[in-house]
């Protein structure tokens, strides 16, 4: 949380620098009803992205509270255990707010007119690629908790890895498909293909063979 908090302030810092160079009205990229392209006032633009950081971060940050209370009182477990559960989001959440970091830094020196190499459109789809594959690394590190006999601790047991690497995979096709593509920002679509393959994934482990008497060891 402290290095996403100061990932936060280093966004607002970012902003500051540029502000001068940024348009009173951003260019939001969408239309609304009458046909006419949506606008942001130059401050929303600027904290946006940190508000939602600072958001997003302490939310993610109690799950495994959260998670424990679930649990006393609807008396049904999780496939994995707390400490594995904090050992994920201990580096999930520093992952995710640097990725919004660069993201936003990119935005802004768009906005502002400044040119950058590579080109915005390779900067994004590099910040995209670096989040997924990292998302895929730490992925294994949710593990089931120890003498677990829990049908569903035993299956994402023996799913972790292969979500991990189809996650890694999605992360690589969408950042060599950035590269080969004329339009960058293209590659974004890749990103549909991780629902799918993390359903194959887990869908193949499922009708994995094992016995009744397995239990989870770390």
């Amino acid at each position: 949380m402290t290095i996403s908090v100061f990932l936060s302030l280093l966004m607002l810092g970012v902003g500051a620098a540029v502000w001068a160079d940024l348009p009173p009205m951003v260019l939001g990229g969408k239309v609304d009803f009458a046909g006419e392209p949506t606008m942001t006032p130059r401050p929303l633009f600027v904290v946006a992205m940190p508000a939602v950081t600072l958001l997003v971060v302490p939310t993610l940050a109690f799950l495994p509270a959260l998670g424990e209370r679930f649990q006393r009182v609807s008396g049904q477990g999780t496939p994995w255990s707390e400490p594995s559960l904090r050992r994920f989001l201990d580096l999930l959440l520093p992952l995710l707010s640097l990725a919004l970091a660069a993201l936003h830094t990119v935005l802004l020196l768009w906005e502002a007119g400044r040119a950058t190499w590579p080109s915005n459109d390779h900067l994004m789809v590099a910040i995209l690629t670096f989040f997924l594959v990292g998302l895929g690394l730490i992925v294994p590190l949710l593990r089931a908790a120890r003498g677990s006999d829990d049908p569903a601790a035993r299956w994402w047991e023996r799913a972790r890895r292969p979500v991990s690497a189809g996650i890694v995979l999605v992360g690589s096709v969408t950042g060599a498909t950035g590269l080969l593509l004329g339009e960058p920002v293209m590659a974004a679509y890749a990103t549909g293909l991780i629902g799918p393959v993390i359903l194959v994934c887990c869908a193949a482990c499922v009708h994995r063979r094992t016995g009744p008497e397995e239990r989870i060891e770390e």
